[in-house]
C-alpha cells in the first residue's frame, strides 16, 4: 500500500464499486477529479476497474479494498485504515446492496437475514466509520443509496423494501444529527437500474442504465439534495402509492400479481 498522504484533490469512498451504480459512479467521479477508495467483495473486479481508471486518469489516486460489508467490524476498520492514507474523506457513498425475491410459499429467512445484514447494517457500518472521520475533520458529505421501494411494501420483495425503508429513516435521522457539524447527508432513491442485481427481474418500467443513473446521482450530490427520487415517473408512482389507502393498495397489488402470473403462464 502507498502510505503517502494525498492532497491533490477531494477523496470519495464508494462501497459496492465492482459493478452497477457503484462502478458507474467511480468512473464518473474519477472523471471529475476525485481520488477514490473503492470497496467491493470481488478483488478482481476492483483491480480491473483500478487499471482502467488509472490509465484514463493518471493524476488520480485509486485505492481498492476488497471488503464484505456484512463483516461489519472488519469493514469499519478497513475504511478507517484506507482513509488514513488520504488527506481528507470528502464524500462517502454507501452503495453496496443486494436483493432477493421473498416468495410467500418459501421460507426466506436466510435471504432476509442476508438482505438486512447488507442493505441496512452494512450500510450503517460504512456510514458510522466514515462519519467518525468527517466529524474529526469538521466537514464531509454522506450519501446513501436507498430505493424507491423504500416507500411501500411491494410483493415478493418484503426484506428488500423493509431494509431500504429502515435505511432511509436512518439517513433522515443522521441528517438531523450532523447538520450542525458541516456534514451534508443525501438519501438517493432510484427506480429500476440495469445492473447485474436486476438482470433476474422480469419487466422493469422506466429502466435506466447505470451510467445515466450515476450522472443523476452526481448532480444531486453537487446540489446537496437531502433526498432524491428518480426517474420522475417512478417518483410520481411512489408518491401516489404512499398516499393510497391500504385497502386500495392491497387490491391493486393483488391484481398486479394475477396479471404477472398470467403473463408468465402464457409465455411458457
Amino acid at each position: 500500500m502507498n502510505t503517502e498522504t494525498l492532497t491533490a484533490s477531494q477523496t470519495a469512498l464508494i462501497t459496492g464499486a465492482g459493478t452497477g451504480i457503484g462502478r458507474a459512479l467511480a468512473v464518473l467521479l474519477a472523471l471529475r477529479g476525485y481520488n477514490l477508495i473503492l470497496m467491493a467483495r470481488s478483488n478482481s473486479r476492483l483491480e480491473e476497474l483500478k487499471a482502467i481508471l488509472q490509465a484514463r486518469h493518471p493524476a488520480q489516486k485509486i485505492h481498492v479494498v476488497p471488503s464484505d460489508v456484512t463483516d461489519h467490524e472488519r469493514h469499519m476498520l478497513q475504511i478507517k485504515e484506507a482513509c488514513s492514507h488520504f488527506a481528507t474523506l470528502d464524500l462517502l457513498i454507501a452503495n453496496a446492496g443486494i436483493g432477493y425475491k421473498t416468495n410467500e410459499w418459501e421460507n426466506t429467512w436466510v435471504h432476509s437475514l442476508h438482505t438486512f445484514q447488507t442493505n441496512l447494517l452494512g450500510a450503517v457500518a460504512t456510514i458510522e466509520a466514515g462519519k467518525d472521520i468527517m466529524l474529526r475533520q469538521g466537514f464531509g458529505h454522506i450519501v446513501g443509496i436507498s430505493s424507491i421501494a423504500s416507500i411501500r411494501g411491494l410483493p415478493q420483495t418484503s426484506a428488500y423494501c423493509a431494509s431500504k425503508a429502515a435505511f432511509s429513516v436512518f439517513m433522515e435521522s443522521l441528517r438531523t444529527d450532523v447538520c450542525a457539524n458541516h456534514i451534508a447527508v443525501t438519501s438517493i432513491h432510484p427506480g429500476f437500474i440495469k445492473t447485474p442485481m436486476t438482470e433476474k427481474n422480469g419487466s422493469m418500467p422506466w429502466l435506466m442504465s447505470a451510467e445515466k443513473a450515476a450522472d443523476k446521482i452526481y448532480r444531486a450530490i453537487k446540489k446537496k439534495k437531502t433526498r432524491y427520487f428518480f426517474p420522475w415517473q417512478m417518483m410520481i408512482f411512489a408518491k401516489l402509492c404512499s398516499l393510497t389507502p391500504d385497502f386500495i393498495f392491497d387490491l391493486a397489488m393483488k391484481l398486479t400479481r394475477k396479471r404477472v402470473r398470467a403473463f408468465k403462464k402464457n409465455r411458457v
